[in-house]
């Protein structure tokens, strides 16, 4: 947490899943005593489109929505504008990309290590020159009920309450986290999830913009 931001990738999903995406984020890791996370992302839900998908910023509970790159501007109407949710949380129910941007933030979130290390009923270490990888297991019960992520793993746990998080965790020789990768037992298979975390401590932070139409403050290749 005293890195204060990193950079991270996200693979949610793999394997075809109708509900899969891809994402980059930047996180902004404003409070150490809760390693809350703001998220700034541009997903793309892996299906090749040739269009931009809308980026969303993250800044507590609120998202900021651009519109989809081709579509910017008043002649498309509503949907060539930039919009505010104050909820996002409950704009997640009917919206895929705030969504895909929320479980980016509780997949990425150093908050969801602590959940699945502290949480954890099987645990082994691994040590290869400087990197360390940690394998371990915790009951998707313990993780539905983290006030942090729970909101991610409650779907799972009701239907596999029994049910286990598989997960490999390799840390730097600075033991900063390098990958996270989890297998989530689901009702057709074990959904997949994969974090590639970088750039530890580079970056600007996170702001909300003022007025009622943010410019995006950055993108995947910033």
């Amino acid at each position: 947490v005293a890195q204060r931001r990193v950079g991270v990738g996200v693979v949610a999903r793999e394997g075809g899943d109708p509900d899969s995406f891809t994402g980059q984020a930047r996180l902004d890791l404003r409070d150490g005593a809760t390693a809350r996370a703001a998220t700034h992302v541009l997903y793309d839900m892996g299906e090749g489109h040739a269009w931009y998908p809308p980026e969303i910023v993250l800044i507590g509970n609120r998202a900021v929505i651009t519109p989809a790159k081709e579509m910017t501007g008043p002649e498309h109407g509503p949907a060539g504008s930039y919009r505010t949710e104050s909820d996002a949380t409950a704009a997640a129910a009917d919206d895929v990309a705030v969504r895909n941007a929320l479980e980016a933030r509780w997949l990425a979130q150093p908050a969801h290590l602590v959940a699945l290390l502290d949480g954890a009923t099987a645990l082994s270490t691994a040590r290869a020159g400087g990197v360390r990888t940690l394998t371990g297991s915790t009951p998707l019960r313990t993780l539905a009920a983290d006030p942090a992520v729970g909101r991610l793993y409650r779907p799972y746990a009701a239907d596999r309450r029994d049910g286990a998080v598989r997960f490999t965790l390799v840390l730097t020789a600075r033991d900063l986290p390098e990958s996270l990768s989890t297998e989530v037992p689901s009702g057709s298979g074990d959904d997949t999830f994969r974090v590639e975390y970088r750039d530890w401590s580079k970056g600007g932070a996170i702001t909300a913009r003022p007025g009622p139409t943010p410019a995006p403050q950055w993108t995947a290749t910033d």
